[in-house]
């Protein structure tokens, strides 16, 4: 849903619902990212949108060599390169304010940021102290568009779209 944010934020609801027509009318819908890439390893698909973290969790339980496809990552500031943010934050209504802080410094700080990068989640850190696992395009050369977290908005209107062309 949030490339069809960025799609409405960059070219308008329009061109959005006109992509996710041209999509659902010509696109093999699958349930997961798991899905698609197993579609496109058999054959089924030429290619499919994934978040490219699934890819790598594919090779790092298959081996590269049983996993035939490959990434390819967007750019030049198209939708498909928009950058995923995961968030985190403590609620006003904790019972532990300060605790909540400590935790928040801690992923954010390099020990928990190096933790991140080593579980094999394939997720950029946030510290650029930390460097990203191997393998992955660096982060300054994906060329993501021009849209914000906050422009992707609560994810209610991509989802009205989608529901209005059938995808959901």
């Amino acid at each position: 849903m949030p490339i069809v944010s960025a799609i409405t934020k960059l070219d308008g609801e329009a061109a959005a619902r006109s992509w996710l027509e041209g999509f659902a009318a010509n696109a093999k819908h699958y349930n997961d990212n798991e899905g698609i890439i197993a579609a496109v390893d058999s054959g089924q698909v030429a290619a499919g949108i994934i978040n490219h973290y699934y890819w790598f969790d594919a090779v790092a339980e298959e081996g590269k060599d049983k996993v035939p496809s490959r990434l390819h990552y967007f750019g030049n500031e198209d939708p498909g390169a928009l950058v995923n943010v995961s968030g985190a934050g403590a609620l006003a209504s904790s019972d532990e304010p300060e605790l909540a802080q400590e935790f928040l410094a801690y992923v954010v700080g390099m020990e928990g940021q190096t933790a991140m990068t080593e579980s094999g989640d394939w997720e950029y850190p946030l510290n650029a102290d930390v460097a990203p696992p191997p393998g992955l395009k660096p982060f300054d050369g994906l060329e993501p568009p021009p849209v914000s977290p906050a422009d992707l908005g609560d994810g209610s209107a991509p989802l009205e779209l989608m529901q209005q062309v059938g995808l959901l």
